[in-house]
């Protein structure tokens, strides 16, 4: 009987093991996606800035054709 109730509790300890390496894995997932997409927002705002001065050297070359 305790050695059955050994297995079992060796067998939780196990699962608790492997479900924390899960959650750790999964965490340096998260932090991956985020800093891409923190990387991804710099480059939009970079790319919308550019968008924004060819706008307006597309006006002023209009202006003075």
């Amino acid at each position: 009987m305790i050695q059955a109730e050994d297995k079992t509790y060796e067998n939780e300890v196990q699962e608790i093991v492997q479900l924390k390496n899960i959650i750790d894995s999964k965490e340096a997932e998260i932090t991956a996606l985020n800093n891409l997409v923190s990387e991804v927002k710099g480059d939009n705002k970079k790319l919308a800035k550019q968008i924004q001065d060819l706008e307006k050297n597309a006006k002023d070359m209009l202006l003075y054709p």
